[in-house]
């Protein structure tokens, strides 16, 4: 089997912390799908850690499809050079005992790539001019479209997003938790 060299970015069910509310300050819920980076971000954002563990995993499950980083995984993704992203800083609180959970940020990949192969993606419905939003069951991506981008959102599907391989390798050689590594193929 060919190995992958793009993967859907998921967490990993595990036993620790998840986010399931937040005080977004005013910052709309869907800001995380905005094509450009954030040019304000107001102090304050805080998750609270509701559900889970005792231990803070290094990609946090947050609902409305937030992805919570931690600071090393910031730190990596700015060592590899990433591009089209933005680490904005939050507050993660454990809503039962108030203590904050230092060093988290919200991952914001701004970057939108035309690059979903529609010949070989699976949709589950056919589009329609009612519902002109493809319904999806398996994403297959266009190589040559991403180039060499290594975070990604598809500007034809933004609702989730990819990785290149060496963002995912490097990820996994410092044991980084909480990450799920859905491959993808590519043509």
């Amino acid at each position: 089997m060919k190995r992958a060299d793009y993967y859907k970015l998921w967490f990993e069910e595990t036993e620790g912390m998840y986010c399931t509310e937040a005080d977004l300050k005013g910052v709309s819920e869907y800001f995380i799908y905005q094509p450009e980076p954030a040019e304000e971000w107001p102090e304050g954002i805080t998750f609270y850690a509701t559900k889970g563990g005792e231990y803070a995993d290094d990609y946090l499950f947050a609902t409305g499809g937030w992805i919570l980083i931690s600071e090393r995984v910031k730190q990596i993704l700015e060592e590899l050079g990433v591009e089209g992203v933005q680490f904005l800083p939050i507050r993660v609180v454990r809503k039962e005992t108030g203590e904050e959970v230092p060093g988290y940020y919200v991952l914001h990949v701004w970057r939108h790539i035309s690059a979903l192969d529609e010949e070989h993606t699976v949709f589950l419905e056919p589009r329609s001019e009612r519902y002109p939003e493809p319904i999806i069951g398996k994403v297959a991506l266009r190589k040559e479209a991403i180039g060499n981008a290594d975070a990604f959102r598809l500007a034809e599907y933004d609702v989730q997003v990819y990785v290149s391989r060496r963002v995912k390798e490097r990820l996994e050689e410092i044991g980084a938790t909480g990450f799920k590594w859905i491959p993808v193929p590519s043509y």
